[in-house]
């Protein structure tokens, strides 16, 4: 009788194990092994991709001397994925298909890209701007162009990457319980994957939304509390507002169905802002944080009145805005000469513009920060347009999850600029794909 209980029991288990299977671990193999929309995905390549998504939190900056620093392996991987996508789109002329032909939102990422190539020739700083294009025209050939290839990858290396920031969550939690969550300690926490709480709290805001697209709703319910825990704790105003004017933004679009509530809701929050403004501007007159990013915002617009057209050149500002500065907008930490005012090992950070507006302004002119802020809003436009029309339950929330993400970025751009950062870049690139509404 015991005999036939321990069968009976070792078929159920062996029946839950298969389902679990076809469920869970099947469709992983089947990626990179099925044929996907006409031709064969190497698996090695699939494979490449899952390392550098799950590894990429988890990557450290190393220094190179003189020779500026490399963030190890993120940017190695990334690198080897880049080679594995060219060799793949050159064997199998037919992939190109599912990138062009360039419309909408591919068409003015290409347009950005190529002014961000002819900048590079009017730089005040070539090597610094190839550089800069080099690591730019990686994130773009791999996140963008490689993820619209293999657009069923997406879901999955989202997925990774949700998990492995919730590592890199508890590990900056516990680190930072050590100072007892002081605010003065936030900043530190996060070394030495992230370089500070700014970084940290954009990806995790970013992938609030995104954990509802790719967990089941149980799943999704506790990494979003950690994310928000975590969120809490780093202590990034500009996150914390980003996260705010997002869903203010979002939540009339997704829940009032007639334009009349959706804009008497706009118009409500506009006033409301209006009405609370004097108390932010006392608040900024004495924050130092707050006058360095308007010593910043001041020194990228006479940059670009110098430069209009072309602007410095990418990646320059943080070299050439310290002679922009003024004695009267300073503050007690800028920065006059990188080299004496920084570690050694840390010469020529004279820091960005905090703003990625601004900062594209200073360094491709006019013109740069035309296409970006055009593939920022068609962006936006293109997510809402999806998932408002979408014929699916599934689709209109994976659009607007997607767009809801990208809104925080986009809101967050006018306070950091982080899109150079591979962790925040990919986001963008495959949040953008999945507003676009293709995956199958």
């Amino acid at each position: 009788m015991n005999a036939f209980k321990m069968k009976k029991r070792l078929k159920k288990l062996v029946a839950a194990l298969s389902v679990y299977y076809d469920k869970s671990v099947n469709p992983w193999a089947s990626l990179s092994q099925t044929p996907v929309i006409g031709w064969t995905a190497r698996g090695w390549l699939f494979s490449l991709y899952a390392c550098l998504v799950f590894l990429m939190p988890w990557s450290m900056e190393m220094h190179l001397g003189n020779s500026g620093c490399i963030r190890l392996p993120s940017e190695a991987l990334t690198l080897a994925a880049g080679i594995g996508l060219a060799w793949h789109l050159l064997k199998n002329a037919g992939a190109w298909k599912s990138f062009f032909p360039l419309n909408g939102i591919s068409g003015i990422a290409l347009g950005w890209w190529l002014w961000l190539s002819i900048s590079v020739f009017f730089s005040s700083m070539p090597l610094v701007s190839l550089k800069y294009w080099v690591v730019e025209t990686g994130q773009f050939f791999v996140f963008f162009v490689g993820l619209a290839v293999f657009r069923r990858w997406r879901p999955y290396l989202l997925l990774l990457f949700s998990v492995s920031m919730a590592g890199i969550a508890v590990f900056v939690m516990v680190h930072h319980a050590f100072y007892q969550f002081r605010a003065d300690q936030s900043m530190l926490a996060t070394l030495p994957f992230f370089p500070d709480h700014t970084l940290y709290s954009a990806v995790l805001v970013m992938l609030l939304p995104i954990a509802w697209i790719v967990f089941r709703p149980r799943t999704a319910l506790f990494f979003t509390a950690l994310f928000t825990s975590a969120l809490i704790f780093a202590a990034c105003r500009a996150a914390w507002l980003s996260l705010v004017l997002a869903l203010g933004s979002m939540a009339p679009i997704v829940f009032f169905k007639k334009r009349a509530h959706v804009g008497a809701t706009f118009l409500i929050g506009l006033l409301v802002i209006i009405a609370i403004w004097p108390f932010f501007k006392a608040k900024l007159a004495n924050d130092i944080s707050s006058l360095e990013r308007l010593n910043r915002y001041s020194c990228a617009w006479r940059m670009a009145a110098q430069r209009p057209f072309t602007g410095f050149g990418p990646g320059t500002f943080q070299f050439q805005y310290l002679p922009f500065q003024r004695p009267e907008e300073m503050t007690r930490i800028s920065i006059t000469d990188p080299a004496r005012d920084l570690r050694p090992d840390q010469m020529g950070r004279g820091g960005g513009a905090h703003s990625e507006y601004l900062q594209a302004l200073a360094e491709t002119g006019w013109p740069g920060l035309l296409w970006l802020a055009l593939f920022a809003m068609l962006a936006i436009f293109t997510g809402i347009r999806s998932g408002l029309s979408a014929h699916t339950p599934m689709h209109r929330w994976t659009a607007l999850a997607a767009t809801f993400g990208l809104l925080t970025f986009f809101i967050h751009a006018f306070f950091n600029n982080f899109w150079h950062d591979g962790r925040v870049a990919w986001l963008v690139w495959a949040g953008i794909l999945e507003v676009r509404g293709e995956r199958e």
